[in-house]
């Protein structure tokens, strides 16, 4: 049916069956429904979206005209194979409007004389291959239009009754009488087609009497026939039809078809053997690298016998223009290796990218039907040069001895988007745990990031896979990957079948580590081709970096005044211990916290008194896992009725945060054992607390209090539940007043001591000793700090303490009188020693001693406290003394640092001028007192001046070659060196310092600087004699040169310190005649023969030009040696190989010396020429160019061989083995030599110089 008018887009139209079921609705642009079978009639459903409109609309039917009389003729050769003759009652084919009444006539319906209830029957035939599928039979009044009665009609077992007495009664047959005419049996055949048919009773029944007519019957059904037969006609048809040379290679059969109306659908097939089949093959779809054999298999089979075929072959033509070819070929005595001889298999073309596996086989199998298949499994496997290639189509064919086949059977590879061969890798999985092996990778979770400690173990564990495949994976040795984290990167472990994993330690001070796998390489190294990554962009993982640990807070137990700190707190044996505590957590909490406990009279399993580990009992308790901020926990129903007096309940907490910090890491939660709880609970009654009158003492020196050092507080505390039950003990030192001066406190409980900043009293330990069961000694170790506010003539201090708990003051005392002490924060530097410094040294005389003018003295001692007179301890920092000598009328100062032990010593150097007073007082002074410290000044020592001054005499009558005239610049390393000092009073005692320095023009060169000294060989009575050898060899290393000079003097001094005057002096130093000599070796070129461009297997000769412009002869020693760039090994060249390296002899300002090297090429380029000099100091080649003398050759470029016959391929070996075995010697040199590397000095410039034959012709 169609659809016509104007109406909107957008409607819906669904038809229906008269059993309500969907005949089908128009699809979006389509205005027309069609029928799978002729309906009988049907209903509409029309539906509106809310803005659609119906203006018009006209509903079309298309009635179908079922076949009438149709025959079939195959091969259209006159002979009717197929008919359905309609004759008088059999209808069209599928359709059935006749009544079968034994009439010669087409009758469509028929009046019935109905009598009161009495049916009657008419009759009507289908075909018993029919499945009826609708029907409708119309019953219709006489001629005054009216039914007497209701009409019932029957249909097998199944009755439908008319409802109106004026419509025509429309039976549509419904699903019981189409079933009961399905299940009708043959009743009558047809003689002329043989076809069988059903006779079909349809009854009609009234309980009046009247006269009704059957006016339209209409029976639709599906109908299969099959005809069979046919083979021997189409056979002898198809012979026919292929007599010509060669035959043509497709035959079409003719069918005639006939019908005087309607139409039919034929199909079929045709059953035939070719004399050689090639079965259908599978191949697979993708091609992978992945290390595992390709097996494709493939079935042929003779239709004769099998030994007829002589080869079978698989080819694969790949999209790339690659083309696999593979052959089997039968053996020889036809039975495909069945008998004694074997097959042949062979790869024609493709083994560079997809060689044959060995393993490739054939056996002979049954096929279903009946026919035995030679059964080839084609092996092969993947090379990773074989790039990705869209398709492949393979081709599988056998053959017959002739090269004669048929038909090939023809598979395809890289069909549904994917590649036939794909060699490109992809990262697909990226995991991340940590080390509890929680997964932190899950992106998905709440809680993600998921935090982690610091510089924790990460496992890490991923697969790669071939692109567009489902879980190919690679072999481990093709590829690696490695693993970015927060900018770092690591290489991982890659493993079997495509997995890769690391255990990372993370990097430690960042707050957010981020993790992403990257893919390093792709196929073997060195062995694939366009093997690309692409993973496009990697996984990445973010986890958060956990530096804060939980806190536990404060253990607390609930009272009447509410939540009070468990620890110290005495408790009722008789009330169960209930304890509350709050965890506080900055970045992921953790899922338990456990309290464990030891309860002293209860748990000390081994009755040490010791709470150990094992001994704890435990209390668990859950937390909100993931979250942040505080939590309060409880924990009820701790029993400690059984403990006894006084006996302890130690008490701390476990657990870890998220990330595995725990409370401990963060200093909280204490741990086992009594002093490390992190609270304890006294089980006891409580008692009175009060202070022993007589158990005061304080250390004191002199009555002082010495700041900077430790004193000792001690007094005696009566507490029959101990001291560990007091919450606070303040002392006092200067009583008890409104500010914190001079106080310290002290915890029990804790074990806690603590003071002001304004207090300047700083407590260092607290010690306790048990008097009696009852009374405890307390001594507190303190110190005073420099800073604490003391006058000159203050009044003493007197101690005060004081003793609370539970915030109450339980015991109290104040102005200590026995106690009272004063603070003595005044130093003095008090000398003990003086020496002289500068010889002629003089003993000194207590702490005064005599010197000469200039020179320097030493003085040392002490420093002491000055009211005490203790010597000073735990100096402050950068405490020194000062020393003062008023020099005339100029003060003179140095300043000295205090050692630790409060010792001291310095020098000073007097003026080198006369002074006005001979004895002069040296006063000390102790500087940086720290806080309000302040000194007294000492001066007891004292020195006294004199002096003299020394000249200096080179002699050159009496020591005429010593005296510094003539150097010759080559010999200066050994010169014999005789000098004469004049003084009255005498030189020091011992050898002559000298010193000297390297003049360039006319300046001093920095670095060139030297001394040393000359032995005394005459003590006269004004004139002193010294001699010695002298090396005057700069000590920076440089050379001298023409116009350099060489200044000498005297440093020593006399006696009395005086420094030496006139010619020998500093001021005026003696410079001698210095003659330039030396040994300058230099390489100036190179010539090249026969040509700079040789060819592989060359022999090169390399002159080498040298001259020396020095005036000195000499020799050097070089060798010709090449580096090997990839292995950095050298090679020596063929003469150096062979008569070791070459000494040149350079005579005086000579040039033009040449030395002549021998090189044989063996690799195109440009060789790494190295001419290496021996290091003339150590003897050795100069192999890392230390000295920067090895010259590099360069502007030889070998050229390949050309490509000639394979008869060429004899020379080839010849100058193979001889390359190897030159590369054996020198790799057995270079081992004797080490394996040092080459060093380039990259800005060494060198000239090209020009043909050495070409200047020749030229001369």
């Amino acid at each position: 049916m169609t659809l016509s008018g104007n109406f909107s887009s957008g409607l819906m139209v669904t038809a229906y069956s008269f059993t309500g079921a969907t005949l089908g609705y128009t699809p979006q642009g389509s205005m027309s429904i069609p029928f799978a079978i002729p309906q009988t009639g049907f209903s509409l459903s029309v539906s509106l979206p809310t803005n659609g409109w119906i203006d018009r609309m006209v509903i079309s039917s298309n009635f179908v005209e079922p076949a009438e009389n149709p025959a079939v003729d195959m091969l259209n050769d006159g002979s009717v194979d197929w008919s359905f003759p309609m004759g008088t009652d059999y209808g069209h084919y599928g359709w059935q409007s006749l009544v079968s009444d034994g009439i010669d006539s087409h009758t469509t319906g028929t009046s019935v004389s109905l009598e009161s209830g009495t049916p009657s029957s008419i009759m009507v035939r289908l075909p018993s291959l029919a499945a009826v599928n609708n029907g409708i039979i119309s019953v219709a009044p006489d001629s005054d239009g009216q039914f007497e009665s209701p009409v019932t009609l029957t249909v097998g077992s199944s009755s439908q009754t008319s409802s109106s007495a004026s419509e025509i009664f429309h039976c549509i047959l419904d699903y019981s009488q189409i079933a009961g005419i399905n299940s009708l049996t043959t009743s009558h055949t047809d003689t002329d087609t043989g076809r069988q048919w059903r006779e079909v009773s349809i009854t009609l029944e009234s309980n009046y009497a009247q006269t009704v007519s059957i006016s339209t019957i209409g029976i639709g059904y599906l109908i299969f026939e099959n005809v069979s037969g046919l083979g021997a006609s189409i056979s002898d048809y198809h012979d026919s039809m292929t007599q010509d040379d060669p035959p043509p290679t497709q035959v079409s059969i003719p069918v005639n078809i006939t019908a005087d109306m309607g139409s039919v659908s034929i199909d079929g097939d045709l059953k035939f053997d070719y004399i050689v089949t090639n079965r259908d093959f599978v191949v697979p779809n993708t091609l992978y690298p992945n290390g595992e054999t390709v097996e494709i298999t493939t079935k042929h089979h003779h239709l004769i016998d099998n030994s007829n075929l002589d080869k079978i072959s698989l080819r694969g033509i790949a999209s790339d223009g690659e083309i696999l070819m593979f052959e089997v070929t039968n053996s020889a005595d036809g039975l495909w290796g069945q008998g004694s001889d074997a097959v042949s298999f062979t790869q024609i073309s493709g083994s560079s990218v997809a060689p044959m596996n060995p393993s490739t086989f054939l056996e002979i199998t049954t096929h279903n039907d009946g026919y035995d298949d030679v059964t080839i499994h084609w092996m092969f496997d993947v090379s990773w040069m074989w790039d990705d290639v869209n398709s492949i189509r393979w081709i599988s064919q056998a053959f017959d001895a002739s090269g004669e086949s048929v038909w090939p059977s023809v598979s395809h590879s890289g069909e549904s988007g994917k590649n036939a061969v794909e060699n490109d890798l992809m990262i697909d999985s990226f995991e991340v745990r940590d080390q509890f092996g929680r997964l932190l990778s899950n992106q998905y979770s709440t809680f993600y990031p998921f935090t982690m400690t610091d510089g924790s173990e990460l496992n890490i564990t991923g697969t790669v896979k071939f692109q567009d495949s489902t879980a190919v994976r690679p072999q481990a040795v093709d590829f690696t990957v490695g693993l970015n984290i927060s900018g770092l990167s690591y290489l991982l472990t890659s493993e079997e079948d495509g997995r890769y994993t690391g255990l990372i330690s993370s990097p430690t001070g960042l707050s957010n580590v981020y993790l992403s796998p990257m893919m390093n390489t792709v196929g073997p190294t060195g062995y694939s081709l366009g093997a690309e990554d692409v993973t496009g962009t990697p996984p990445s993982v973010n986890v958060r970096v956990d530096h804060e640990p939980p806190v536990a807070g404060s253990l607390e137990v609930n009272t009447p005044s509410g939540l009070k700190a468990a620890h110290g707190k005495v408790w009722d044996p008789m009330d169960p211990l209930s304890l509350f505590i709050t965890v506080e957590e900055s970045e992921a909490r953790g899922e338990i916290l456990t309290l464990k406990y030891w309860r002293g009279s209860v748990d000390d399993i081994n009755g040490d008194g010791i709470a150990d580990e094992d001994e704890y009992l435990s209390m668990v308790q859950p937390l909100t896992p993931g979250m942040t901020g505080q939590q309060q926990v409880n924990f009820v129903g701790i029993d400690v009725s059984q403990q006894t007096f006084n006996s302890p309940v130690h008490i701390y907490v476990e657990g870890t945060d998220w990330a595995g910090l725990s409370y401990q890491d963060g200093g909280t939660g204490g741990s086992a054992g009594a002093s490390n709880s992190w609270a304890t609970v006294v089980v006891a009654t409580d008692e009175p607390t009060s202070i022993k009158s007589a158990g005061y003492s304080l250390d004191r020196d002199l009555g002082y209090l010495l700041p900077g050092e430790e004193h000792i507080f001690t007094m005696q505390i009566e507490e029959a539940n101990g001291l560990n039950t007091l919450d606070n003990i303040s002392i006092m030192l200067c009583g008890d007043g409104t500010s914190e001066l001079g106080k310290m406190s002290y915890d029990p409980s804790r074990g806690t001591i603590w003071s002001d900043v304004t207090s300047f009293v700083t407590p260092l330990s607290v010690q306790t000793m048990q008097v009696s069961s009852d009374i405890t000694q307390l001594s507190m170790i303190f110190e005073v700090s420099w800073d604490f506010p003391w006058e000159d003539n203050q009044n003493s201090c007197k101690p005060s303490v004081s003793i609370v708990d539970d915030f109450t003051t339980v015991a109290y005392q104040n102005n200590i009188g026995e106690l009272s002490w004063y603070l003595d924060n005044k130093y003095v530097a008090i000398p003990d020693s003086i020496e002289d410094l500068t010889p002629p040294q003089v003993e000194s005389l207590g702490v005064s001693v005599y010197l000469g003018q200039g020179d320097e003295f030493r003085m040392s001692g002490f420093v002491y406290h000055s009211g005490s007179g203790a010597l000073a301890a735990n100096i402050p920092e950068n405490l020194e003394v000062e020393f003062k000598v008023v020099y005339g009328t100029q003060e003179i100062k140095m300043v000295t640092s205090v050692n630790e032990d409060a010792s001291f010593a310095g020098s000073m150097i007097l003026p080198s001028r006369v002074p006005l007073n001979p004895t002069m007082p040296v006063s000390t002074e102790v500087l940086n007192v720290p806080g309000g410290g302040t000194s007294d000044i000492n001066s007891d020592a004292s020195v006294t001046v004199d002096s003299r001054a020394p000249t200096v005499l080179f002699d050159q009558s009496a020591y005429p070659d010593s005296s510094l005239i003539l150097l010759e610049s080559d010999l200066i390393n050994d010169v014999f060196v005789t000098v004469t000092m004049v003084d009255e009073i005498g030189m020091i005692v011992g050898p002559l310092d000298v010193a000297w320095v390297i003049l360039r023009s006319g300046s001093p060169v920095a670095g060139s600087e030297n001394t040393g000294q000359l032995t005394m060989i005459d003590d006269g009575e004004s004139k002193d004699i010294y001699q010695g050898y002298i090396d005057f060899t700069p000590l920076n290393g440089m050379s001298i040169e023409q116009g350099d000079q060489i200044a000498f003097w005297v440093t020593s001094t006399d006696r009395a310190g005086n420094v030496v005057t006139g010619l020998g002096s500093e001021s005026a130093p003696r410079m001698p005649t210095l003659r330039i000599m030396k040994f300058n070796p230099e390489y100036t070129r190179v010539v090249i023969n026969p040509t700079s461009t040789p060819m592989v297997g060359d022999m090169l000769t390399l002159q080498t030009f040298w001259e020396n412009d020095g005036k000195r002869e000499g020799s050097i020693t070089v060798g010709l040696y090449e580096l090997n760039p990839d292995n950095g090994q050298w090679s020596p060249a063929l003469t150096t190989l062979s008569e070791g390296p070459t000494e040149i002899i350079l005579g005086a300002q000579s040039s033009s010396v040449n030395a002549q090297f021998q090189w044989e090429s063996w690799s195109e380029g440009q060789p790494l020429l190295v001419l290496i000099m021996e290091d003339p100091e150590t003897g050795e080649m100069d192999w890392n160019n230390d000295n920067g003398n090895n010259i590099d050759l360069s502007g030889i470029n070998v050229q390949p061989l050309p490509v000639e016959a394979e008869s060429s391929t004899g020379l080839y070996m010849v100058i193979s083995v001889a390359v190897i075995a030159v590369a054996l010697v020198a790799i057995l040199v270079m081992r004797n030599r080490g394996d040092e590397d080459y060093y380039y000095d990259d800005d060494e410039e060198y000239e090209e110089e020009e043909d050495w034959e070409y200047e020749e012709e030229e001369d």
